[in-house]
């Protein structure tokens, strides 16, 4: 099985630095041009994509949407590989974050109050993993959001977390052989 792990496009509230995770975003215009690149490029590649699998959360079904008006694929929507939790300051700026006091955790414990940490995203990861043991398609194209593609990566690589969070993924396409364990990563725009 091959996963094709895309990032959903980004939104006017993040180039504005609000945190929103779990609540609504809107794409940008610019991000919904590049959405329609990713169509393009994996048309133009001949991926051969079987079955759409997206977070639950507006911004990635806004991207899949996008993406699948040319795929015309099943999409199921997952909850398991949506964004990090957090509460306390979803719809604030992002320079509220007392970012001295979250780092002061190790790496794969850090949360503000409420959040969920690394490890907690992890959890979900390594279940959404275990779910597409039961699939019965040889390519998924997931979009989600950075931090769950990162854990993936960091599955799939046996990465530190450390690595995994250094991992650039923008604009790219993360193409992971299941069977193999390789990952490969491709410019789409």
């Amino acid at each position: 099985m091959k996963i094709y792990l895309i990032r959903h496009s980004s939104t006017i509230e993040w180039e504005n630095n609000i945190i929103l995770w779990l609540l609504d975003w809107n794409l940008s215009e610019k991000w919904i041009s590049d959405a329609e690149n990713t169509w393009n490029y994996l048309e133009n590649e001949k991926f051969w994509i079987d079955v759409i699998i997206t977070s639950k959360l507006k911004r990635a079904i806004d991207t899949w949407k996008i993406i699948n008006k040319k795929l015309k694929l099943n999409i199921i929507e997952n909850e398991l590989i949506n964004e990090r939790w957090a509460w306390n300051i979803e719809g604030q700026k992002e320079n509220i974050i007392n970012w001295e006091k979250y780092e002061e955790d190790p790496l794969e414990l850090r949360k503000h109050k409420w959040w969920e940490s690394f490890i907690d995203v992890e959890k979900r990861v390594i279940k959404f993993v275990e779910s597409l043991k039961s699939f019965n398609y040889n390519n998924i194209l997931v979009i989600s959001h950075s931090v769950v593609i990162l854990l993936l990566i960091k599955y799939y690589n046996n990465f530190s977390l450390k690595d995994a969070l250094k991992y650039n993924i923008n604009n790219k396409i993360i193409i992971i052989d299941a069977n193999t364990n390789t990952i490969e990563s491709k410019l789409i725009y």
